[in-house]
């Protein structure tokens, strides 16, 4: 049997690695957008 990771979709491990970045991104925001992007993402 293979790696369980093995079997996460790429299109699935892309999103995440795209939140991983951007999460903290927004940190360096202004509150009010912040706020904005967070609640959209």
């Amino acid at each position: 049997m293979g790696n369980p990771k093995d079997a996460t979709p790429q299109a699935v491990v892309a999103c995440h690695d795209l939140l991983a970045w951007v999460i903290p991104q927004l940190d360096k925001f202004p509150r009010i957008r912040r706020f904005t992007l967070g609640e959209r993402i």
